[in-house]
């Protein structure tokens, strides 16, 4: 078991990968190992910003190279995102070594800090808005025959395909919607059931639940 000082040592990038209330008494005192020219810090965890860390570090903030993100679970596929405050301390050549290495499995998206909380609850907390989505459409394929595998597998490539469209043609996503909707089809009749239970309005009021937490 190596201490926690014995890998800072060994480490040309130390990611603070611990729960956001564990940063200040156990990261607090290595302060010192962190200041190093030679080390990048890359911090995963909500709610810390670079003012946060220059309070926690004092002095020693002046040597520690750190860049402030909130990733999102997707990364595990490398078809993540993660946000990064706009504000860090890093080099020049180390920011070149941070988009290197995490723009392979991810979207890097930079935020201002009053907006860090908003784009985590987009990026970080919708993902679980989705599943439940994709649940849900599962539900309704078997509730009509379809095999559940099948239905949820359908269901995940439209997702992901959704987002690739609007990803590689910044198509309005309002537009995206009136492109499948022709008059008397289908699909507005779906769309008009949804608007009847106001599912726009309720994954609105879930993102401000999350803010107002």
């Amino acid at each position: 078991m190596r201490s926690p000082e014995e890998v800072i040592n060994a480490a040309d990038l130390v990611v603070i990968a611990i729960k956001p209330y564990q940063i200040e008494p156990v990261i607090g005192p290595l302060a010192n190992f962190l200041a190093d020219e030679n080390k990048m810090v890359v911090s995963i965890a909500a709610g810390w910003d670079l003012a946060k860390y220059r309070a926690l570090f004092g002095e020693a903030m002046d040597g520690v190279h750190v860049q402030c993100t909130i990733p999102n679970t997707p990364m595990e596929v490398a078809q993540g995102v993660l946000i990064c405050e706009n504000v860090n301390t890093l080099t020049d050549e180390q920011c070149r070594q941070f988009v290197e290495l995490f723009s392979q499995i991810s979207l890097i998206e930079e935020v201002d800090t009053e907006h860090m909380g908003i784009a985590m609850c987009i990026a970080g907390c919708a993902p679980a808005f989705t599943d439940m989505y994709l649940e849900a459409l599962g539900d309704a394929g078997v509730k009509h025959g379809l095999q559940r595998a099948t239905a949820y597998r359908l269901a995940a490539k439209m997702i992901e395909g959704v987002g690739a469209l609007y990803m590689e043609t910044g198509t309005h996503p309002g537009v995206m919607k009136d492109a499948v909707c022709s008059p008397g089809g289908t699909t507005i009749k779906g769309v008009a059931e949804l608007e009847r239970h106001a599912f726009r309005g309720a994954v609105i009021d879930a993102v401000d639940a999350i803010q107002q937490a």
